[in-house]
């Protein structure tokens, strides 16, 4: 009895471990984006700076599983920052244009819908 006591709480704590490593991995990695963009600014590197913003936007929207749903205008949002890395890289080759004719901020859609 002891002994599979001893067992549950050594799991309890390898499983509190991993939700930690798991949490840490994501604020590193915004971290790091953030001082890219705020290296490049410093730099007067406009394109560097707004690529670091966008990419870390896309990346806290993928990686926060808070909710499955999210407003429209968000995913707009997040279509743009996509659509402005293609853009950069592309240039000219993708010209796209956003034009919502709705209150995107009062329609709730499922995250990742766009």
């Amino acid at each position: 009895m002891i002994n599979n006591v001893h067992r549950a709480e050594l799991r309890n704590k390898e499983a509190a471990y991993q939700v930690l490593q798991a949490q840490i991995k994501p604020h590193f990695l915004y971290n790091t984006l953030e001082t890219i963009r705020m290296v490049a600014e410093a730099n007067d590197d406009k394109e560097v700076a707004d690529i670091s913003f966008w990419f870390g936007k896309l990346m806290r929207y993928s990686l926060s599983s808070e909710q499955d749903e999210t407003d429209l205008a968000k995913e707009i949002e997040m279509v743009t920052f996509y659509l402005n890395i293609h853009k950069m890289r592309l240039q000219s080759r993708l010209p796209y244009e956003i034009d919502v004719a709705v209150d995107a901020r009062r329609l709730a859609c499922p995250r990742f819908l766009l």
